[in-house]
């Protein structure tokens, strides 16, 4: 069984020869996720301490954009859910430390963007992800 997290931020300004005035947009992601991790081999030829797996499972996603522009600053967050599935690599650092390298797809999480007085849109927020990490086995 794996547990974590994960926090993501991008930061992006739209010209104003794309749109008039131009706009920044702040975006923040925050992921937790619990599933289930399967090693695929303990040990490569010759010993090298090298675990490959796969992973899948359930995630909560929180996501907040802020958006500034010359005619205002609007603040919009919205949280979501949906399937994960990881492959990678991890090595003992330590007798319990592991730590790793990994890529991971978010699948079936959209969210729903309602600011007063505009038409409500939904989003996608499926991603792809490379990782690296330090993790505690218990």
């Amino acid at each position: 069984i794996e547990l974590g997290g994960l926090y993501g931020s991008s930061e992006q300004s739209i010209p104003p020869a794309v749109i008039a005035g131009g706009v920044d947009v702040d975006l923040t992601i925050l992921d937790s996720y619990v599933g289930l991790r399967l090693f695929l081999n303990r040990a490569l030829p010759g010993g090298f301490p090298v675990e490959p797996f796969v992973s899948f499972g359930y995630a909560g996603v929180f996501a907040d954009a802020d958006v500034s522009s010359p005619m205002g600053e609007v603040s919009i967050g919205d949280g979501t859910s949906g399937l994960y599935y990881r492959l990678g690599l991890q090595v003992r650092l330590h007798q319990r430390v592991h730590g790793g390298a990994d890529v991971r797809w978010l699948d079936g999480a959209d969210a729903t963007i309602d600011i007063t007085g505009l038409p409500s849109a939904e989003i996608d927020l499926d991603h792809e992800q490379f990782s690296l990490f330090v993790g505690l086995r218990l």
